[in-house]
């Protein structure tokens, strides 16, 4: 089970107790499927629940962060944050014939904080209150070999993280993105700005802007964006929490643990260059 207290602060005073992070852990996550616009085939929308489908979301950050230059390639050919070794992070995936074709994260609030802290930790922490729960959605990819069907794919999987949040009593989502992005997510969802542009350390200091979506403040956002994302609610059983199991985070520690090496052999020049 996943254990119980609600914000970060009392979790990084008492780092050996895990956070409550509001979420009740299901022994699988039934899967919602949709019509592909292309005739032939569906594309599936799901939080994921075993290795296989983390590893393949994990491969295509990986493969979409090295092509884009935000980090540098290694052995195992994923991208995977310390954070997704918690009980309070869920990974969706959209699979179009068996294979991962987008993905994205949420953290939840815990005993790590969220990734934004190491950025824009006043900002996060001004947001941070005994009866708040904060959620960062990170690790967005998606695949480049079909756009169309690839940005349906993003939109399925933001509109279940975003139902996701709701169900679980996340009072905030935060993200980070590029400049040239940070419209998309206003427009699209109503974010509103957290912090000003920043050089962001985990993606070759690359600059990032910080935004924020009160999801207790629903009725505020306009009206097309919360029908977009909520008009249409996805049934209970497609929103469980299936929380990731001892037998994978060890499968996966070992990439966590390589990057961190790397992180700290490298002098501040060398990660400078892949800026």
């Amino acid at each position: 089970m996943v254990s119980s207290s609600s914000s970060s602060r009392l979790a990084r005073r008492r780092p050996i107790a895990a956070p409550q992070n509001r979420i009740s852990p299901s022994l699988f996550a039934p899967s919602v499927v949709v019509p592909e616009p292309l005739a032939e085939a569906r594309i599936v929308y799901k939080v994921a629940d075993n290795q296989h489908e983390r590893a393949g979301a994990f491969r295509l950050v990986y493969e979409n962060y090295v092509e884009s230059g935000l980090m540098r390639p290694n052995r195992f050919q994923m991208r995977v944050m310390p954070h997704h070794l918690l009980p309070t992070t869920a990974t969706f995936v959209a699979l179009h014939a068996g294979r991962v074709i987008s993905t994205l994260s949420l953290v939840g609030d815990g005993r790590l904080g969220l990734p934004l802290d190491r950025v824009y930790g006043p900002e996060v922490e001004a947001l941070r209150e005994p009866s708040t729960w904060l959620g960062e959605v990170s690790a967005l990819a998606s695949s480049s070999a079909d756009s169309r069907l690839g940005f349906e794919a993003v939109l399925g999987l933001m509109r279940m993280m975003a139902q996701f949040s709701r169900r679980h009593g996340l009072d905030h989502l935060l993200v980070a993105v590029h400049p040239r992005h940070a419209r998309l997510y206003r427009r699209a969802m109503g974010f509103r700005p957290l912090g000003e542009e920043r050089a962001y350390p985990a993606v070759c200091n690359r600059p990032a802007v910080a935004l924020h979506l009160d999801l207790t403040r629903l009725e505020q956002a306009p009206a097309e964006n919360v029908a977009l994302f909520f008009g249409e609610p996805i049934a209970e059983e497609h929103l469980r929490f299936c929380p990731i199991s001892a037998a994978e985070r060890r499968y996966f520690a070992p990439v966590v643990a390589y990057e961190a090496d790397q992180a700290a052999a490298e002098p501040r020049e060398e990660l400078l260059a892949c800026a």
